[in-house]
């Protein structure tokens, strides 16, 4: 995750305009900011790997229900055919 981001490999780039500051303000430099070189990778190759199992694993209950919500069907219209 990005909480490893080291602040090593990190340059420093200017934040705003580097003109002069504003009357009374004896600063001579524009304020850093650090920007990393490339930007944090959110999901890593093994949550990638985890959110698939997990779909996988949705998708087989969802189609498991289904399919025993049909057979429900099926044996309640059965019964209520004996029963009626």
């Amino acid at each position: 995750g990005f909480e490893s981001l080291s602040l090593l490999h990190m340059e420093k780039y200017s934040s705003g305009r580097r003109g002069a500051p504003a009357k009374g303000v004896g600063r001579e430099t524009g304020a850093r900011v650090r920007i990393s070189p490339s930007p944090p990778n959110f999901v890593s190759c093994f949550d990638g790997v985890l959110i698939f199992l997990w779909a996988r694993l949705f998708v087989f209950k969802l189609v498991l229900f289904t399919r025993i919500c049909y057979i429900c069907n099926i044996v309640l219209s059965y019964i209520e055919k004996i029963i009626g």
